[in-house]
């Protein structure tokens, strides 16, 4: 029960618990624990679902003091917060907004957890589990899920109102018919079906037809009373300024720029103690009546067109700066000449892949050189780790795909680091697991290398460590072709499977025969033959090479004619005298060398 004290504080007194009083606040008994929680995740969420212990930090890990950060996101998950995405919204002049809702009654009690979880369910304990889904990138359709209430927005034509308002969507449809599937019990009075006005989950009011989204009218009301009397007392306790400010930055969420009446409120409520009401000072007042006079403004017009200004700004307590773009940049210039690679026409075919399926772990990763040929084959990718230790590799890496997550020495890395990707990307079912370890030590260019006794091919011992994720996975392993049998069998017995040995030759001007070790199936085609063997499948792969004259200088060509291939590129090591049996130097003229 709440009460106020002589301060005007709320005070909260305690009062003995009745089951008579609590049964009839709770759902029917044959709602409760409907649909086990497991049922329905995958991936990442599945896992902790099972084994909620990964979500504690050992003791040794304890802040001295806990954050007070209200949420946690990491530098590259900003852009999946759908909430800061509706900002993209916008309806034209010639189109109407129509908005549907869906919601689950009794939310909180339709989910069962596994056993595992019954130590943590405790009173006392107060936590809020988020998750919004990540807005879609369709053109004129947008969605979010928070709990149990399920948006989809829309953006029509005006002859086309008639046809689809107060008519089902189809995910709406959708929606419906899983909700019985599992058995789940929609909540009627706030299911919105194709609606120009609605409510919407923000506690704002959405008018499809003006094209604005605000705050309730009530709740401004509410609020500008509380505030009007504040500065008719001129007095008032800590916690309920923290009210009433409260409110307005809530109206000022839809129209950011009314944040900016706010400065000296918040030293006030930093050097006021808790307790006795306090005099307000003038500069308070000042700025509490600037607010409730702008409170008018605070509606999102998402009929605003999209300006062509770039602007960037940042703020502090000690100062701030704002810019505007003037024109393109010489790096501008030359991305906006770049070819369009991520530019595709709707005739244009892409490799069939979920944008949040897909993760892909580069091993050993160099300058990207995977990423890359994704790049190119235009692979939709939900998040790229990389693992590299080479300074100036890493600097080139993030300096063309910034978006790559550096994980860094493989030898360093834990289960508890692959723990922590299946919280940070829970969507992800598939993992691409490809690379390959130094090969100085196994290669055959190196007479006196020592094998997988070489600490650098050695390395290759850690695919298997970060093979074991959450989600399933596929394996993509490569080495040199110039390798001893007793090394190949080696790798084939990790790996499980034997590899095919590919080389460029077949579709390029250089020779580079290397085994692949590939843990899905892989079929002969036009251009494409694999006959089986015993210690490997090799595969001849047939292609018209680019004529000399598109790669080369004028007036050059190769010595050994047009079908003329080169030998294996490698890195020119320059050398006083020549190393331990130099390879190739038998076939070197004394000119040659």
């Amino acid at each position: 029960m709440r009460n106020t004290n002589f301060n005007g504080d709320e005070v909260t007194v305690a009062r003995k618990l009745e089951w008579r009083l609590l049964e009839p606040t709770l759902p029917p008994r044959d709602s409760i624990g409907v649909v086990a929680a497991t049922d329905l995740a995958e991936g990442g969420v599945a896992e902790y679902l099972n084994n909620p212990d990964w979500l504690l930090k050992p003791r040794s890990e304890w802040p001295v003091r806990p954050g007070q950060a209200c949420v946690q996101v990491v530098q590259d998950g900003w852009e999946e917060v759908a909430a800061g995405l509706w900002s993209m919204l916008q309806v034209r002049a010639d189109e109407f907004l129509l908005w549907s809702s869906e919601d689950l009654r009794a939310m909180f009690y339709l989910f069962r957890l596994p056993k595992a979880w019954i130590p943590y369910l405790a009173f006392g304990r107060p936590a809020e589990l988020r998750k919004d889904a990540v807005l879609p990138g369709a053109d004129k359709a947008y969605w979010q899920a928070y709990l149990d209430n399920f948006d989809g927005v829309q953006t029509v034509k005006q002859d086309q109102l008639g046809e689809l308002e107060g008519s089902l969507s189809e995910w709406q449809k959708a929606v419906r018919e899983a909700y019985q599937i599992w058995g789940l019990p929609r909540n009627e009075k706030k299911t919105v079906v194709r609606s120009l006005t609605a409510d919407t989950l923000g506690g704002g009011q959405v008018d499809g037809v003006a094209g604005l989204i605000r705050p309730r009218l009530a709740k401004v009301l509410q609020y500008l009373g509380y505030v009007l009397h504040m500065l008719n007392e001129g007095m008032v306790s800590k916690n309920g300024l923290q009210i009433g400010l409260g409110g307005l930055v809530y109206f000022a969420q839809f129209r950011r720029p009314v944040m900016s009446s706010f400065r000296f409120v918040w030293k006030h409520l930093r050097h006021i103690s808790s307790g006795p009401k306090a005099k307000l000072p003038v500069a308070v007042q000042d700025e509490l009546l600037l607010s409730i006079c702008l409170l008018p403004l605070c509606c999102i017009d998402i009929r605003a067109p999209v300006s062509l200004l770039v602007t960037i700004s940042d703020a502090s307590e000690s100062g701030g700066a704002v810019c505007c773009s003037t024109r393109l940049s010489e790096m501008g210039i030359k991305a906006a000449r770049a070819p369009p690679e991520t530019q595709r026409g709707e005739d244009e075919k892409t490799v069939a892949c979920n944008r949040d399926s897909l993760l892909v772990v580069g091993l050993f990763d160099g300058i990207c050189g995977l990423g890359r040929a994704l790049e190119v084959l235009r692979v939709p990718l939900c998040a790229y780790i990389s693992c590299e230790i080479d300074a100036k590799a890493v600097r080139v890496v993030k300096s063309r795909f910034p978006q790559v997550r550096e994980l860094g020495d493989i030898g360093k890395v834990t289960r508890t680091k692959i723990q922590d990707f299946a919280v940070e990307l829970p969507r992800v079912s598939l993992v691409l697991i490809a690379g390959g370890a130094p090969c100085q030590g196994v290669s055959g260019l190196n007479a006196s290398g020592l094998g997988l006794n070489d600490p650098r091919s050695a390395l290759h011992g850690h695919i298997g460590k970060i093979n074991k994720t959450w989600a399933v996975v596929r394996l993509l392993d490569e080495s040199v072709a110039s390798r001893s049998n007793e090394d190949l069998g080696t790798y084939s017995e990790d790996a499980g499977f034997v590899p095919l040995i590919i080389c460029a030759g077949g579709i390029s001007r250089c020779r580079r025969p290397r085994f692949y070790w590939v843990d899905w199936s892989i079929q002969s085609g036009p251009g494409v033959r694999i006959p089986e063997g015993e210690m490997y499948h090799k595969v001849f792969l047939e292609a018209q090479l680019a004529p000399v004259n598109g790669w080369a200088a004028s007036g050059w060509f190769p010595a050994g004619g047009g079908s003329h291939r080169f030998y294996t590129f490698s890195r020119a090591i320059p050398q006083d005298k020549p190393t331990f049996k130099p390879a190739g130097i038998s076939k070197c003229s004394a000119k040659d060398v």
